[in-house]
């Protein structure tokens, strides 16, 4: 339903010149012109039509529905005052745990976390790393980033973004090789590969229609941060999350092969400590986290390609 609310202007210009008898002093208090309250005063009138002020020459008095109307919005006027200091003057002088994968914390959230701090630099990030979704807590953490190749149970946590894997590289990485036309040309160069359980070469190859080989060339690191870091040194060819590295392709410090994603997406949870809706800290970085999600874009068509031929 509509609220019936007449403007607020003309609320102030009323409450001050009601308050004051005075239109010549409520101009002075609102920094405006004194007809500018008397044509606020006008319009609240109209609004309740009903008379406010009875006007003399040199002087108004209040009318009796003019001195109820004062009485009755006075309270409310000094609890919008107060509420409004209140926000103004919240401290967010905490310090904010957050824990999330390596390979989140590098590629993701430490280049954006400078408008964090510019937006509340009174919360102070402590950020520590997990190896996978099952690493136990070193200590009660306020937010932590989870990431999963199956869809995560309601029970979870929240679900805020998911992420296709591309095969990726250093662009100095093909200079004087060999194009990379179809699928089959990724074999020519060194493939590298995280840990089984990270490991998505065979589905991704599997889903467009290929088989793995039996070995494929290149280095194996424990984690997705240590095989996308590989990737961007120029050691070799990796799977990658689109979310984790669009600034890098934005940079160019990484080159998108052949546009085709995999069957299987990554999914991010957020999780939150008990009570959460009641720690501003924790309320500041939700709000700021999605801010951020709602900027983000995948890949434009300037960062991908069909193919990529050797330069």
């Amino acid at each position: 339903m509509k609220r019936q609310l007449p403007s607020f202007p003309s609320l102030r210009a009323f409450e001050s010149a009601a308050r004051h008898l005075s239109f010549k002093a409520a101009a002075a208090e609102l920094c405006v012109t004194q007809s500018a309250i008397s044509h606020q005063v006008k319009i609240l009138e109209g609004f309740l039509e009903a008379p406010l002020f009875i006007r003399h020459p040199q002087c108004v008095e209040l009318t009796l529905r003019g001195s109820e109307y004062l009485e009755m919005i006075s309270h409310l006027m000094d609890g919008i005052e107060s509420a409004t200091q209140k926000v103004k003057s919240t401290s967010y002088d905490e310090l904010l745990y957050v824990e999330a994968s390596p390979a989140f914390s590098s590629y993701w959230l430490l280049p954006r976390l400078i408008r964090f701090s510019q937006t509340y630099p009174g919360i102070e990030v402590n950020l520590s790393t997990i190896a996978d979704a099952d690493s136990p807590a070193d200590h009660s953490f306020d937010v932590r980033v989870n990431c999963s190749w199956e869809v995560p149970h309601e029970s979870g946590g929240e679900r805020f973004m998911d992420s296709p894997h591309v095969p990726v590289c250093n662009p100095q990485l093909l200079k004087g090789g060999p194009d990379i036309l179809e699928i089959e040309d990724l074999f020519q160069y060194p493939i590298v590969q995280a840990e089984s359980s990270w490991d998505k070469w065979d589905s991704w190859l599997e889903h467009n229609g290929y088989e793995k080989p039996s070995r494929l060339a290149g280095p194996r690191f424990e984690n997705t941060y240590l095989a996308l870091k590989a990737a961007e040194e120029g050691l070799g060819i990796a799977l990658a999350p689109t979310a984790l590295i669009n600034e890098k392709v934005a940079l160019g410090r990484l080159v998108v092969l052949l546009d085709i994603e995999g069957a299987h997406a990554l999914y991010f949870t957020l999780t939150c400590a008990e009570n959460w809706q009641r720690q501003p800290k924790i309320l500041a970085f939700r709000e700021w986290l999605h801010d951020e999600l709602g900027s983000c874009s995948r890949l434009q068509g300037s960062s991908k390609t069909q193919a990529v031929k050797s330069r």
